[in-house]
């Protein structure tokens, strides 16, 4: 590959343009600040999934802190996830059923609907 080359592969932008996901609630704060106790209250308002743990994110936002992607690069790497997990959380998969833990059903008000989408057919949210 010569250096021109090089060079206008990466002019290149990374554009994600549709979305699954259109609003998105995000906690995030140091630790001990009240995310645990927001989480709850959050997902008790309407059309809104389950507390979701998405470590992958602060992943993709440290390696864009450390200049090690490009801000479109990271912007569409954190898109492409979003709508992977509320994808999945549609479909109810990778549901948490450990009655203990935070991110169980069994700690958000309509339990019932992760139950019923386990057993729903087809592919289609």
């Amino acid at each position: 590959m010569t250096k021109d080359q090089i060079l206008a592969r990466d002019q290149r932008n990374i554009v994600r343009n549709k979305n699954l996901a259109e609003n998105i609630v995000i906690i995030d704060g140091f630790p001990g600040c009240g995310k645990t106790l927001f989480g709850p209250i959050v997902s008790a308002l309407d059309r809104v999934e389950i507390l979701n743990y998405a470590f992958e994110i602060e992943f993709i936002c440290r390696l864009y802190k450390l200049n090690k992607v490009t801000n479109d690069a990271a912007t569409s790497m954190v898109k492409m996830l979003i709508d992977h997990k509320l994808y999945q959380t549609m479909m109810g998969r990778e549901t948490n059923f450990r009655y203990s833990d935070l991110s169980s059903v069994f700690n958000d008000p309509h339990p019932l609907r992760y139950f019923k989408r386990i057993f729903q057919e087809g592919d289609m949210v």
